[in-house]
């Protein structure tokens, strides 16, 4: 059996007003249910050996932490830099909470997809995410790759995009041409494709109509 891959793409309504913030001030931005494979607890380690360089990043999560993942390594670590939890958001304060992030930042050890990484540069927001499984093709060339074992490798990247503007700007910039690559028009055309090429394999005959103008509506489950 054959699979056949059909990315997701990010759905904001990048016309609309941005909502405010979801704190004041500069922060990094996490984005997802946290479960093991997330990874959470290299971000409280790359936050503490930050403090130890007296570097301060508040941190903000958005998406559930069933488990008390994040709780529980902010404990053991003992941090001090502030990392705020929203469990849930409506997409306008989720936009607008990539939209002002200095960066998003992602350390997942395997995902199939990733659909926050292009969300965040829909948004403009510098991505920073795990060298492994689906996260490079994913990002392109818009996103810091860092080893998502490594709280070194964390740190130093979110330093950078954290202190260089510059850093910053082209993130942005390779980001916003990464996430041309995606859209739910090109979604539902690859899968009208791939039913057409099953149905010809299975020598079926039953036409298949051709995408035009507006594509059916579909929207992300999950994060």
């Amino acid at each position: 059996v054959k699979a056949i891959v059909i990315p997701e793409a990010p759905a904001f309504d990048l016309s609309s007003p941005l909502t405010e913030p979801p704190i004041e001030g500069r922060y990094g931005l996490i984005v997802g249910n946290l479960s093991p494979n997330k990874n959470a607890a290299v971000v409280v380690e790359a936050l503490r050996q930050l403090e130890q360089d007296g570097v301060f990043i508040p941190m903000v999560h958005i998406g559930r932490d069933e488990h008390g993942l994040l709780k529980a390594a902010q404990s053991h670590c003992q941090l001090n830099t502030p990392v705020v939890s929203m469990p849930g958001v409506s997409d306008g304060a989720l936009r607008a909470a990539y939209a002002n992030a200095v960066f998003f930042l992602n350390t997942s050890l395997h995902e199939g997809f990733c659909l926050p990484i292009v969300e965040a540069q829909s948004c403009g927001t510098p991505v920073i995410a795990s060298n492994c499984s689906a996260l490079p093709e994913v990002a392109g060339q818009g996103a810091i790759l860092i080893d998502p074992n490594s709280a070194g490798a964390v740190a130093d990247a979110m330093r950078l995009v954290w202190t260089d503007p510059k850093t910053a700007q082209d993130l942005t910039r390779l980001g916003s041409q990464n996430v041309t690559r995606f859209s739910w028009d090109k979604a539902a055309c690859q899968l009208l494709e791939a039913i057409h090429r099953i149905a010809q394999v299975h020598g079926k005959n039953h036409a298949i109509a051709h995408v035009k103008g507006d594509s059916p509506a579909v929207t992300p489950h999950n994060r």
